[in-house]
């Protein structure tokens, strides 16, 4: 895919896409059911000795003893664009020559859109010869069911690509499929700076801020974020749109807590000063139980109890 900024934030995806295949090389192979293990699979430098091109990704499946069988270079696309199949298969035969070993090109076409075909081969004609050059295809939107059943949690931050019109429940479902999943920690919080990522080219930062508010401390230190956004300075306002929003909260939340601990304090001295002059002053334990109740509702029912029973031991009985 193309590294120039596009007005559609084409390349918001680009550099999406390629950090999550770079952090969860496996998602891929699973999704184009390419048997490997983990540990046999190894992420290569993609650059090619030649100039201006470069792959998308290029992953080395390790056979016994260490030694390099054959490779999986992948190329992905937002939407399929024809011309870029000649750089596809000059970059595969560039790869081929250079490592030596079986190389397959495999096509990733992220999103269906209005398109009807999704190239899987090269034509050429010249004069009353052909050539064609297939490879394999994957089309993520015929697995989206793969993602929401769990099975490629590594991939939920691109569901909302999968549907035709997606909505702001299919961002929660991506951050709920992101939570549900056995995968670290640190892997969750970089599927969630993408899922945010992918999601601001299809929606409002009005919108998305209340569904990630509750995984901004996870995510905002991301490097995918500050790469991606230092530029247009979007991040500035993201940060500081989810900083006033975790203010106004913790405010709010402080209000609240002050209120509730200063109607707990107000109804203790109440019981302190008529429970003295009925009592007498309570003993330190009887304190110690007093202050150790901070439900203004229980309070409240000691309070009423105060002209109904006759010492601090019975008024305290069962705290």
């Amino acid at each position: 895919m193309s590294d120039v900024e596009s007005s559609d934030g084409t390349n918001v995806i680009d550099r999406s896409v390629k950090v999550l295949f770079r952090e969860c090389p496996m998602a891929i192979m699973r999704l184009a059911g390419i048997a490997v293990a983990p540990e046999k699979l190894r992420i290569e430098d993609a650059n090619l000795n030649l100039p201006e091109l470069r792959a998308d990704h290029l992953f080395v499946i390790v056979g016994e003893g260490g030694t390099s069988e054959a490779a999986i270079y992948l190329e992905y696309q937002l939407e399929p664009d024809a011309g870029l199949l000649v750089s596809w298969c000059a970059k595969w035969g560039g790869l081929l020559r250079q490592l030596k070993m079986p190389v397959v090109l495999l096509a990733l076409y992220l999103q269906r859109g209005d398109r009807a075909t999704f190239p899987d081969r090269l034509q050429v004609q010249a004069g009353g010869l052909a050539m064609n050059l297939s490879f394999p295809v994957v089309r993520l939107w015929e697995h989206a069911e793969r993602i929401r059943s769990g099975e490629l949690p590594e991939l939920a931050p691109l569901l909302v690509l999968c549907d035709d019109k997606p909505t702001e429940a299919t961002v929660r479902e991506e951050v709920a499929l992101i939570h549900a999943s056995r995968l670290p920690a640190a892997t969750q919080a970089e599927l969630l700076g993408l899922a945010l990522l992918v999601a601001t080219r299809r929606f409002t930062r009005d919108l998305l801020l209340p569904i990630f508010e509750e995984d901004w401390s996870m995510i905002e230190g991301l490097e995918i974020l500050d790469d991606l956004y230092r530029a247009t300075g979007k991040l500035d306002r993201w940060k500081a749109e989810a900083e006033a929003i975790g203010r106004a909260k913790g405010e709010a939340e402080g209000r609240a807590e002050g209120r509730a601990e200063g109607e707990s304090r107000g109804i203790r001295e109440t019981i302190l000063r008529i429970g003295s002059q009925r009592f007498g002053e309570p003993s330190p334990e009887a304190m110690m139980s007093l202050e150790a109740i901070t439900a203004a509702e229980r309070l409240q029912q000691l309070a009423v109890r105060l002209l109904q029973v006759e010492s601090w031991q019975e008024l305290l009985a069962g705290e």
